[in-house]
């Protein structure tokens, strides 16, 4: 199936990614975490795809590889 892009997903994951890249948020990354989590699931359903983890890295893009993980405690990232 063919994903399509308007410009406003577009814009969004810019803000997304301009979020992300921030170290003065002040907020909890287990929070950022989840926030990227819950629009990766409302994206995917908007494209018509499944949220399957493949399908919200997809529609994440680099947004996934700016959460900073390590920041993250063991119980923190396994809920």
């Amino acid at each position: 199936m063919q994903t399509l892009v308007g410009p406003h997903v577009l814009t969004v994951i810019y803000t997304l990614v301009a979020v992300l890249e921030r170290d003065t948020l002040g907020v909890r990354e287990v929070h950022l975490f989840g926030a990227a989590v819950r629009w990766a699931e409302a994206e995917a359903h908007r494209q018509q795809l499944q949220p399957t983890p493949e399908n919200k890295r997809r529609v994440l893009g680099k947004a996934l590889n700016l959460i900073r993980f390590p920041l993250m405690t063991i119980e923190e990232f396994a809920a």
